[in-house]
């Protein structure tokens, strides 16, 4: 039964034909880098994607916000049609992940770009827009640099290789769970606090999460949630440290604030069979939960 579940994870990662790139962006001095920064950087990609390429916002960036469902990249077909979501309901397609989640004052960040568009278009979108980004902190780089601008590299890529489920089946002994930034994860119309998230919630979260991809941008795999809950509910927790952390975003789109609390920290197990490792590690590529597309529900698995 394990292999056969992981087999279909494996299968799923595939469908989504994921990308990354790790983005380094050089600013002009030192800048406070505040946790949940990729947010910043999220909305300026947004920004600039809206002049170079509009196709590419209207299928990608803000579905919701266009007031149309996005189209099949293979298919042509209504994406809110095709996977049964409305068009606000629609995962984006991307992720912008921190590096570190430490807050610092720094001369650059970096950034993972991670994609699962099907033709990789928002890559390409993307490292174009983002390199020739201006404005402070990117302007006066030249100057104070004393370098000709054709010279300076205010922004970075290095390829990711394409990740993939081992699918070795090795279980963690213990286990650590890690909430790099706030996980936010709705149950009966509210949100757990720290003391109330369990292995089933992230459970559910992970497969709830790959699944509604899947039937959006891959080939439509689905996994069964049984046995990864079966699997969870069978594991002894050892500890936690968890707080919750009040963070606020703002939105230019929706001219508001955006919550972005949730809690942080680590829960620790006493093993973790390999089936659950399988699933964690892959929704780990993906986060979980509510505002994934701001930066929360980072995590990641430690053994």
């Amino acid at each position: 039964m394990a292999a056969q579940t992981t087999a279909t994870l494996s299968k799923l990662l595939h469908g989504l034909q994921v990308r990354s790139v790790e983005c380094v962006l050089h600013f002009d001095r030192p800048t406070p880098i505040r946790p949940l920064a990729t947010a910043t950087v999220r909305g300026l990609a947004g920004h600039l994607l809206k002049f170079a390429h509009r196709a590419v916002v209207r299928r990608f960036f803000k579905p919701s916000h266009q007031g149309r469902a996005l189209l099949a990249a293979n298919e042509g077909q209504d994406f809110g049609a095709l996977a049964g979501y409305k068009p606000s309901h629609i995962p984006p397609a991307y992720l912008f992940e921190a590096v570190t989640q430490k807050p610092s004052c720094s001369d650059s960040l970096r950034v993972i770009i991670r994609t699962w568009d099907s033709d990789g278009e928002l890559i390409s979108a993307f490292r174009e827009v983002l390199c020739h980004a201006r404005g402070r902190p990117f302007g006066g780089f030249d100057r104070n640099m004393g370098r000709e601008p054709s010279k300076v590299e205010r922004v970075a890529f290095f390829e990711i290789p394409d990740p993939r489920c081992t699918g070795d089946h090795c279980s963690l002994h213990p286990a650590v769970i890690e909430f790099l930034t706030p996980l936010r994860l709705k149950v009966s119309q509210r949100f757990l606090r720290e003391e109330e998230v369990t292995l089933g919630h992230l459970t559910e979260a992970a497969v709830r999460r790959l699944n509604q991809l899947s039937a959006v941008y891959g080939d439509k795999t689905e996994l069964d949630e049984t046995p990864f809950q079966v699997a969870a509910s069978k594991v002894r927790e050892i500890s936690r440290s968890l707080c919750w952390i009040k963070q606020w975003g703002f939105s230019s789109t929706q001219e508001t604030e955006i919550n972005l609390s949730g809690p942080i920290g680590q829960i620790r197990f006493a093993e973790l069979p390999g089936v659950l490792a399988d699933l964690l590690n892959a929704a780990a590529l993906f986060h979980i939960g509510h505002k994934t597309a701001e930066g929360c529900g980072q995590l990641r698995l430690l053994g």
